[in-house]
């Protein structure tokens, strides 16, 4: 997973909801340099079959960083993007407008799977601290079973390109049983 700060403050949560996956997060990481660490782990092969991206919250993620953010996770193999929308307060107005193009490129026959973050906490500013846009330990956990929900969306789902829903393993299969069962509703 590729991410900001947003997904830093929920990396445990993102850890306990999805185990195994890798979160690359950096504070004040913009789209260009979130850009950038995805094409790293294209080249280093550390690239799994669904690449989630949360971007939204320094800067605007518009459908033109969205489509290379989509060739470069495509590049090699069929993969799943799973993207999610940011959460923040009226006067970041990029966020609006990033998630406006994410919805976009998440709608029918859109090239990603939608995280919906920005819905999931809409209304509910207990789960964030009081900057309106990092989650409070509630809103992380919420943010995490957001992402995997799309996540298992995403695996339902055939990789563009390939042969039919992405394959996860018996063992992958039981932890994410064991995660639903762990995990109460929101």
């Amino acid at each position: 997973m590729i991410g900001d700060s947003v997904t830093l403050a929920a990396a445990p949560a993102l850890s306990e909801a999805l185990p195994g996956l890798t979160v690359d997060a950096a504070v004040s990481r913009d789209v260009e340099d979130g850009i950038a660490a995805l094409r790293e782990r294209l080249d280093a092969g550390t690239l799994g079959g669904i690449v989630v991206v949360s971007l939204s919250t320094n800067s605007e993620m518009t459908r033109e960083k969205i489509d290379r953010v989509v060739e470069i996770a495509r590049t090699g193999e069929p993969r799943r993007v799973v993207l999610v929308t940011g959460q923040a307060p009226p006067e970041l107005t990029w966020v609006e407008a990033s998630n406006a193009a994410v919805r976009e490129a998440s709608g029918p026959g859109g090239p990603a799977v939608l995280a919906d973050w920005a819905a999931a906490s809409a209304g509910r500013p207990e789960l964030l601290v009081s900057d309106g846009v990092h989650p409070q330990p509630e809103g992380q956990r919420l943010y995490a079973r957001t992402i995997a929900d799309a996540v298992d969306r995403a695996r339902a789902e055939p990789a563009p390109g390939g042969p039919g829903p992405v394959r996860e393993t018996r063992r992958a299969s039981r932890r994410r049983l064991h995660r639903r069962r762990a995990l109460p509703a929101a």
